[in-house]
């Protein structure tokens, strides 16, 4: 869920972002041929909210639509009509700026720059897919790189759970077996190899939801080094 979040904050930062830098480039370049005005402003403003608004509902119909996962024949034919649609009713609606925010007649609007307009459009907002196929590509990668590892990893887990658990009746076994020819030839060290082999066990109790311990607070290494000298005792009698 906190990935998901994430991943809804970038989006918008660099949406918010994008289209503002976008907005002030429009101004930039337009301010190089006439002067700015008011008018001039809004249209500019109107056009780049437009695109941010325009791009979510693609990135809505992607989302909701899995266009992503398509063949990328499949997925260039949905993008390249989407984007002319939407380039076409996004100029369509851009015309109610220059007429009503403008204050200009229809008669002064250059038709001419229409198709260019749209041409225009569409150019940016192949860009904008293009972006986020690629983004999302690169984050379907990313996510089934880790899915890989975490699988690699419960495998590895799995695999050692299976061989504790074939360990430990084999040492059972070989301890009892060992405390069995002791009880007769020295009591006292088979009742001390008990207390031990009890000790050892109500160790393994309380790490047994442990998946792995480390070596590095000692702990283990001197459990191994004492049932290691009571392994060589052993032999030794």
């Amino acid at each position: 869920m906190s990935e998901i979040k994430n991943h809804n904050k970038a989006y918008w930062i660099c949406q918010i972002l994008g289209w503002g830098i976008y907005g002030l480039l429009n101004t930039v370049f337009l301010s190089a041929f006439q002067t700015i005005t008011a008018q001039n402003l809004g249209i500019t403003v109107f056009g780049s909210v437009q695109l941010l608004l325009w791009t979510h509902l693609l990135r809505t119909i992607f989302k909701k639509r899995h266009w992503v996962t398509l063949p990328l024949w499949k997925l260039f034919i949905r993008v390249l009509i989407a984007d002319l649609v939407i380039a076409i009713i996004s100029q369509n609606i851009q015309i109610f700026g220059y007429l009503y925010i403008d204050e200009i007649s229809l008669e002064q609007f250059r038709w001419k720059l229409y198709g260019i307009q749209i041409l225009n459009t569409n150019f940016i907002l192949w860009i904008w897919s293009l972006l986020y196929v690629i983004f999302h590509m690169f984050d379907i990668t990313k996510r089934g790189e880790r899915e890989k590892w975490e699988l690699q990893t419960a495998v590895k887990e799995a695999e050692l759970m299976a061989l504790k658990a074939q360990i430990n009746p084999h040492f059972l076994f070989n301890s009892l077996n060992n405390i069995r020819a002791l009880v007769i030839e020295n009591p006292e060290r088979a009742r001390d190899m008990i207390s031990k082999l009890s000790e050892l066990f109500r160790y393994a109790l309380q790490v047994s939801n442990t998946r792995s311990v480390l070596l590095k607070g000692g702990h283990e290494i001197e459990i191994s080094r004492r049932q290691a000298q009571k392994f060589r005792e052993r032999m030794s009698l």
